[in-house]
């Protein structure tokens, strides 16, 4: 296939894309907790807002965003999950079209890995600020790479870094990678250095106040959920966020980059190759260096490294393609990388089809088996002192909408509900798929009182725990 070959290739690939953000965003499937947390904190005032990240372990920026499109569009699950759709939207169109500046086979194989990883459609459905992130280090990774000095250019990707540090704190460490870059090109140039200092000094802002107002510091050391086990861990969390075949990607480069030929094919691109190269290095550095002390990495925070990764795959892969001996092989790779990955997209598409944590269906039991003189609880999370997430709305949010504010469910820790006047409905929701069951059995609980879960193909996650009769 040659070059005019991939131009059709290359047009529908980005509309498989698409058809996978839009995909779900009707379907009536139900937040589950962290998307809970979001709804429920922009659908404060502003004031309250502010006041509730404070605790939170995340910049502000997208919780403002969706106080904003809340009040313009409401907090149905469509609404607010179509907020992150036009973030992840505007990343591929973007991805779109700056890549018709590259060669085209460098460009076909930079369109299938970024649309087809599984990271793109996923948190384009969420009501997260993940699709933000992805939009906001797309523009980022692709004005590094044009970058040329420019005052024009210079305010953009500064700007970019600044908003990408409030939406992120690995969108953080991404602009850090970006600012120390800049700061080393143009350190000649006084009133540039004194404005990269300025977005540092914005940027360390949050954090600051989190320190100082907020709780953050009680989650570092590792008293946080995430748990990262040495370097290795983190670059292996962050070689696999993208795609199930990084890894295999990489072995493929380093075994190609013997050829003599193939090193001239990617160094006619040895611009974007560098500094792609050195924004993926630098974040997953400092993503290392942090985890030594509090560990941070998980796979979904290195969507800022999506549009680098991309980049690098596309110089690569299009090297290969160009190649006569090696194109065979190459397109045979690339096929094989697109259907494991649009496997693996699909996957996460139908989990959401019949969600673990299916709060709205949890809800609709107690609304419909609630009688008069029936005690309504929530147990909260074991962790939320770790996580900093624990809100009465989040437990009451859909119970709230189904019976039209008349049911509200109060607290009640485990060790307690042996004491609890009965007959009385509790819902929980934990990850951790034996621990209800497992508490309750130390607290003899266990034949006193059973655990129904609503979407009943699925045990554990959100369900009810129902007192039995004596």
């Amino acid at each position: 296939m040659n070059a005019l070959g991939t131009k059709p290739l290359a047009g529908v690939i980005p509309l498989f894309a698409l058809a996978m953000c839009v995909a779900n965003i009707w379907v009536p499937y139900s937040y589950w907790f962290d998307e809970l947390f979001s709804v429920t904190v922009s659908a404060q005032s502003l004031g309250g807002v502010f006041h509730d990240m404070l605790r939170d372990v995340h910049p502000p920026l997208y919780q403002v965003l969706l106080w904003a499109w809340m009040g313009l569009f409401g907090d149905s699950e469509p609404a607010t999950r179509s907020l992150s759709l036009v973030f992840a939207v505007a990343a591929l169109a973007h991805v779109v079209v700056w890549s018709k500046k590259l060669h085209p086979e460098t460009r076909l194989a930079l369109l299938i890995f970024f649309c087809t990883t599984a990271l793109l459609p996923n948190y384009a459905q969420e009501t997260r600020s993940y699709a933000m992130v992805l939009f906001l280090s797309t523009l980022l990774t692709t004005g590094l790479l044009d970058y040329d000095g420019s005052r024009r250019r210079f305010i953009g990707l500064v700007t970019v870094c600044a908003l990408l540090s409030l939406t992120h704190y690995f969108g953080l460490l991404l602009s850090l990678a970006a600012l120390g870059w800049l700061l080393f090109r143009d350190r000649r140039d006084h009133a540039r250095v004194l404005t990269i200092f300025a977005v540092l000094a914005l940027a360390a802002a949050w954090p600051a106040s989190q320190f100082l107002l907020g709780d953050i510091a009680d989650k570092t050391g590792g008293q946080f959920w995430i748990k990262v086990d040495g370097p290795i861990d983190t670059i292996m969390t962050a070689i696999r966020a993208p795609t199930n075949l990084t890894g295999f990607f990489i072995v493929f480069a380093l075994i190609a980059a013997l050829s003599r030929n193939l090193k001239a094919e990617w160094l006619a691109e040895k611009s974007h190759l560098a500094r792609a190269g050195f924004l993926l290095a630098a974040t997953i550095l400092l993503a290392l260096l942090i985890d030594l002390h509090t560990p941070i990495s998980t796979k979904r925070n290195f969507i800022v490294l999506l549009p680098a990764y991309s980049v690098l795959f596309g110089i690569f892969v299009g090297g290969l393609l160009r190649h006569p001996k090696a194109r065979l092989y190459a397109y045979v790779v690339l096929a094989l990388f697109a259907l494991d990955n649009a496997h693996q997209a699909y996957k996460h598409m139908h989990k959401r089809w019949m969600p673990l944590q299916d709060w709205r269906a949890t809800a609709a039991l107690i609304s419909r088996d609630h009688t008069p003189g029936t005690a309504l609880y929530f147990i909260p999370l074991h962790d939320a002192k770790r996580i900093g997430r624990e809100r009465d709305d989040i437990f009451n949010y859909y119970l709230n909408r189904q019976s039209y504010g008349r049911l509200r469910l109060a607290p009640i820790n485990i060790a307690e509900i042996g004491a609890a006047p009965r007959p009385f409905l509790i819902l929980f929701s934990e990850n951790n798929n034996n621990f209800i069951e497992d508490r309750l059995r130390k607290q003899g609980l266990a034949d006193a009182v059973t655990i129904r879960y609503p979407t009943q193909q699925i045990l554990h996650g959100a369900g009810v725990i129902e007192s039995l009769d004596d």
